[in-house]
């Protein structure tokens, strides 16, 4: 049979398979479209690595590619999926660092020559499928560019652009469903010795099924959206909606009507030292590193059980893969925060430095300086029999610090109809999440067949505690020149903006270029092909609040800054203070 004519019946198979409901779909001016807002590919060598010198190369690779559990869609088709204009792969470094993921070298973690932050799974507990999904370091590795040098920061907020990379990941997918040529491409490259006409039509059902389920699950959010008058707020490059699309990715399972916008998306904060930290997230509402990670995972997409079938059992099965998260966190605990790299950036000015540090005591340490917590949490049961204390991570009421409230009151008032599950039709959902979570970690614990002694270990020494305040935490800030934008919703892109009135902030500034400016400490946010246009008036955005130090003159400002380059690693003795678990009230007059 010739080869042209093994192409058509191939193709004739996939217009059966996938069905005439898809052809009119995202094609290629769709793909075009999604592709349009897409930043420049931006391909700058490395040379200079920063927070990693502690590991090895194979450990950084590990750090890199190790998997959570994340499912994004399956591995073998994420490998050989065409982009949608062109026969060039998806995953090329050129391509995929419009999305500002980072390129990674290839390895027996990475066979493939992925780019940081993605990992190819284990084989899923229930169905067996091995997938691609995403792991830490996509959002918790940073690229900064300066004048030809290329840093990578490992453990700093990355500026991936995942909901652009997903759409035109899926857009590829729905134009290589209908157009023969690229059809029969894959189809080979992805079943390769075992193709067959029969194969490759089973191969386009589950492609049609994958397609028709995403499509699915945008369409419900949409609808939810337009019902309840509520709309997403695009997150751009470095941000993303973490606490509402792991809310979204639970909730949604026991009713659509649980369904809420992605309207406070927020950058990921950086890591290190977090392994040290009383509790994290960006509301500071979880204390357990492995709980934490495990809501990563489930918002990154890793299959759940839930709320399952009494009669199997099944309860609670996850594709999280805990050992992995583990790991993952003892690779982080290595990381520190970045010293600032004069050879690139130049040499500080000592007479700055000292004269910031007088600012800085009088503005800034109060909230920000590192304290440890003067006992065990009370509230805390494995920390009082291990006796453990932690960095100290005081929460402040959204009204005294007067940043965008979004994230914080979205968690804490969110409730939800679980009565599917034997709950009230108003359950707050951090007590959905907890549970959950607890689920998940002793199903998975008891899988590995973890004692007693290692299951506090693996746990990060901390019992799975929850809290939904309305409020921020106030973390130590070494190293947090690398870490703008600024605020939790990155709404402000400079240290020396920062110490502007608010009113005075820039209201829309451009997100997206990797060059760093080392005066006003911060990106360089000059408009250019893709660059995202951040707009502070849209809802999840403002960027009002923490006005401290904004009444300081030019110069004293500028010796602020100089300080805050060079702001010390927290040390081992470290002033005390009580461990807080409550959440604060309003300082202000009248509340």
């Amino acid at each position: 049979m010739s080869q042209k004519r093994k192409i058509a019946i191939t193709a004739a198979v996939v217009f059966v398979a996938v069905g005439a409901g898809l052809i009119g779909l995202l094609l290629t001016g769709g793909y075009k479209m999604a592709m349009g807002t897409v930043a420049d590919s931006v391909t700058t060598a490395t040379d200079v690595n920063l927070s990693g010198s502690a590991l090895t190369d194979d450990e950084l690779d590990r750090f890199y590619h190790l998997s959570q559990g994340s499912q994004v869609m399956p591995y073998d088709w994420f490998v050989n999926l065409e982009q949608g204009d062109s026969r060039d792969k998806l995953i090329t470094d050129e391509l995929m660092s419009r999305f500002r993921f980072i390129p990674s070298r290839k390895s027996a973690m990475n066979p493939d020559g992925l780019q940081i932050g993605f990992a190819k799974d284990e084989p899923d507990p229930i169905t067996g499928q091995v997938h691609m999904g995403v792991t830490c370091a996509a959002c918790h590795t940073q690229q900064i560019t300066y004048k030809g040098h290329g840093l990578v920061i490992n453990g700093g907020p990355g500026l991936i652009d995942f909901d652009r990379f997903v759409a035109a990941m899926y857009a590829s997918l729905e134009i290589t469903a209908t157009s023969p040529l690229k059809a029969d491409r894959f189809a080979r490259a992805v079943l390769k010795d075992k193709f067959s006409l029969r194969a490759a039509a089973e191969l386009w059902i589950d492609v049609q099924k994958a397609i028709k389920n995403t499509a699915q699950t945008k369409f419900e959010e949409l609808t939810s959206n337009r019902e309840r008058k509520e709309a997403n707020t695009d997150g751009g490059f470095g941000r993303i909606d973490a606490l509402g699309a792991g809310g979204n990715s639970l909730y949604r399972r026991l009713s659509l009507k649980n369904l809420r916008a992605l309207n406070a998306p927020v950058k990921a904060p950086p890591v290190w030292d977090a392994n040290k930290y009383a509790w994290v997230q960006s509301n500071g509402s979880i204390r357990s590193p492995l709980h934490r990670n495990v809501i990563e995972s489930l918002a990154v997409n890793a299959s759940l059980v839930f709320p399952g079938d009494e009669t199997k059992n099944d309860r609670y099965t996850a594709s999280s893969r805990l050992k992995n998260m583990v790991e993952l966190e003892a690779l982080m605990a290595k990381f520190e925060a970045p010293a600032w790299p004069e050879a690139v950036f130049g040499k500080l000015d000592a007479d700055r430095v000292t004269r910031g540090k007088v600012h800085y005591e009088a503005l800034c340490s109060m909230c920000h300086a590192p304290k440890m917590e003067s006992r065990p949490l009370a509230d805390d049961p494995i920390a009082v029999r291990a006796d453990m204390r932690f960095i100290s991570v005081p929460l402040h009421h959204i009204d005294d610090v007067g940043t965008d409230p979004t994230d914080a009151v979205n968690f804490a008032r969110r409730t939800l109809d679980a009565t599917s599950i034997g709950l009230k039709a108003d359950t707050p959902g951090a007590e959905v999440i907890a549970m959950v979570l607890g689920g998940i970690v002793k199903r998975g614990l008891q899988a590995e067949k973890i004692t007693d002694a290692e299951r506090d270990v693996w746990i990060g020494m901390r019992a799975n505690l929850l809290r939904a305040c309305e409020a921020y935490p106030s973390r130590p800030l070494a190293g947090y020149w690398a870490a703008g934008p600024y605020l939790h919703n990155g709404s402000v892109p400079t240290l020396y903006d920062l110490l502007t009135p608010g009113p005075e902030r820039p209201k829309e500034f451009y997100t997206g270029n990797l060059e760093f400016d080392p005066v006003k400490v911060g990106r360089v946010t000059t408009n250019f092909q893709g660059t995202f246009l951040f707009k502070t008036s849209i809802t999840g955005n403002s960027n009002l609040g923490h006005e401290y130090g904004t009444s300081l003159s030019h110069e004293e400002k500028m010796d602020l800054i100089e300080y805050m380059k060079q702001i010390p690693r927290p040390g081992k003795d470290l002033p005390v203070v009580d461990p807080g678990y409550a959440c604060p009230t309003s300082q202000r007059a009248g509340k």
